[in-house]
């Protein structure tokens, strides 16, 4: 699906009515905080309806930062999809815009809507990350200088065939903090599995009563069984796709195309501006400024449109060793594990001289008398030396492999003969 017409984009479906429009501008003029746009929310007698509290928010972030729109065509979510985030830790991550919404054609993935209207398939998922002064407030202080940040998560599931009425339809959000998944040392695959599949971490806003949350679009999702294992394998694969999408868009050699509508749109607004600038008449303005307002507001880029990704093995062709044929996963090259072996294993190879220049450095500064420190400063000016250059090829190793970083595509191997060529892409620093 390549048409942006016919793509369901859940911030083109906000606001919903006058009244939530008026919650928007009120927040996006700043004469309400995110904090105090939460008694809008509160549904009497039932409670805090969050799900439409946040999705408002990400809206707003989104607005505020140019509505900043990805999509990530089938082919790429099968590439994507398949790489592994155990390589992957949190000063890898790099965010373009602080706010993005990804858009996920023809995703496979679902989540839980209900007991009417059941499974929803994912659409899209909004990413806000908030970093130093929150605007939705946490319990624990945390550093605005050494603030890793949260990333606020909402996955929307479009309506189904079973949707009653506009806007019947299924979301799952959250926060990740970045900060916890540092002080684990954790790569971000452990950290989602962990904190994904915990369900004391979930928030409940409303009172015991299924038929009531129901009507008013709350959504019980069961503690344990099939359905609560399905819902989990669907975030977390859906956060490993975005994350990796994420990873790519920040790549160098990334394939980034904006769309076509989102260029016209922003050379007509060029071309309107100007006439606004020149027009001196107030009817000529009023209509200009009435076709300003028409024009399309987010920019939306294709992720990796020429990508095509078969997960078919399919027969061997070409001369060469018989292999067993199988799909080599997505992953990021060369592992972090291999960075640090070639670091030891260099710094191995210098022990000796850092450990000379370090038990040196330990007499001269115990030393009694003139003469015994003169006895060794000779040497010690040699061996410091040496051990400034060891140093110094432990680190340029360090960044040359980490320059040398790059998102692997999924391939087809162990067909006679080499292996198919495969893209890379260099992480961006």
């Amino acid at each position: 699906m390549n048409d942006l017409k016919t793509l369901s984009m859940l911030y083109r479906n906000v606001p919903f009515d006058g009244h939530h429009a008026a919650i928007l501008n009120l927040l996006r003029g700043g004469e309400v905080t995110a904090t105090e746009a939460a008694a809008f929310f509160e549904v009497p007698g039932i409670g805090f309806h969050r799900s439409q509290w946040l999705l408002t928010l990400q809206c707003v972030e989104h607005m505020r930062y140019g509505q900043q729109t990805f999509v990530v065509p089938k082919e790429v979510q099968g590439a994507l999809g398949r790489t592994s985030l155990t390589e992957v830790t949190v000063d890898d991550l790099r965010f373009p815009y602080p706010a993005m919404y990804f858009a996920l054609p023809d995703y496979d993935n679902e989540i839980w809507g209900g007991d009417h209207t059941l499974w929803h398939k994912i659409r899209g998922v909004f990413l806000w990350h908030e970093k130093g002064h929150r605007r939705i407030p946490t319990e624990r202080y945390v550093d605005p200088e050494t603030d890793k940040g949260l990333l606020h998560f909402y996955l929307w599931g479009d309506e189904n065939e079973q949707s009653r009425h506009r806007g019947d339809d299924a979301s799952v959000w959250g926060a990740l903090d970045l900060n916890e998944m540092a002080q684990h040392s954790e790569d971000l695959e452990t950290y989602l599995d962990r904190v994904l599949r915990d369900p004391s971490r979930e928030m409940k806003d409303f009172q015991d009563s299924p038929e009531l949350a129901d009507k008013f679009g709350f959504t019980f999702l069961p503690q344990t069984g099939g359905r609560r294992s399905k819902q989990e394998d669907s975030v977390t694969d859906t956060l490993r796709l975005v994350f990796n999408s994420l990873l790519y868009i920040g790549s160098e050699g990334a394939e980034l195309d904006m769309d076509p509508s989102t260029i016209d749109a922003k050379e007509r607004l060029a071309l309107l501006r100007s006439q606004l600038e020149r027009s001196k008449s107030d009817g000529k303005r009023k209509k200009i400024l009435r076709r300003i307002e028409k024009l399309p507001t987010d920019t939306v880029t294709w992720v990796g449109r020429s990508v095509r990704y078969d997960s078919d093995p399919g027969e061997g062709v070409g001369e060469g060793t018989s292999q067993k044929r199988h799909w080599v996963r997505g992953h990021w090259w060369p592992k972090r594990s291999t960075i640090q072996r070639r670091i030891v294993e260099l710094g191995a190879q210098h022990q000796s001289v850092l450990s000379e220049y370090t038990d040196l450095k330990d007499i001269v500064s115990c030393a009694s008398s003139p003469e015994d420190t003169s006895a060794h400063l000779t040497r010690m000016a040699f061996v410091r030396a040496k051990a400034q250059k060891a140093e110094s090829e432990i680190h340029g190793l360090r960044v040359r492999m980490e320059a040398k970083r790059r998102w692997v595509m999924p391939y087809k191997k162990g067909s006679r003969g080499k292996a198919p060529d495969s893209r890379t892409y260099v992480i961006g620093g």
